[in-house]
């Protein structure tokens, strides 16, 4: 059986995941955290935020990563970005689907436990994305939060979402 460092090098290698941030030993952290945001450099950031807050944090800069990094491991928090762009427009395989899909996952199989989910979007504020965040909550999202982000209240949402799991 693989490990999650060995999964983490091969998916990299094969460009499924891009980048990874651990704080370290399973044992020593707050919670395994996986961030999908097809934005690089947020995404980046807030890993390396939530890694000095004692996560280990998974990056995915798409949904389809994420889907990937979730079928090979367990993860404590999903933290999802709900407008997925390519090229600059947005594309429809976004947040929204990857919280529609983890929530399907968890009724069609036996035994898997609820997966907390935050969502999160910086487009509320766009003529006409109002309704993002709102419909995250209703289909599944547990938390969901506008960016910009302050990492301190992300932080104490990741730790009761943990542990409430």
């Amino acid at each position: 059986m693989e490990t999650a460092n060995s999964l983490l090098e091969t998916m990299g290698a094969m460009g499924q995941v891009n980048q990874t941030v651990f704080s370290g030993d399973r044992t020593e952290t707050l919670s395994r955290v996986l961030i999908m945001d097809d934005d690089t450099p947020q995404a980046m950031e807030l890993g390396a935020q939530l890694r000095e807050c004692g996560h280990e944090v998974v990056l995915a800069y798409s949904t389809e990563q994420a889907r990937d990094a979730l079928w090979h491991w367990d993860f404590d928090v999903l933290i999802t970005d709900i407008v997925v762009r390519r090229d600059g427009r947005p594309v429809s395989d976004s947040g929204l689907s990857l919280i529609s899909w983890v929530r399907q996952q968890t009724m069609i199989t036996p035994g898997l436990r609820k997966l907390p989910i935050v969502a999160i979007s910086g487009s509320q504020a766009e003529l006409g994305m109002d309704f993002l965040l709102p419909t995250a909550n209703r289909i599944g999202a547990d938390v969901v939060l506008e960016k910009p982000l302050d990492i301190k209240h992300l932080d104490g949402v990741v730790q009761k979402l943990s542990a409430d799991t």
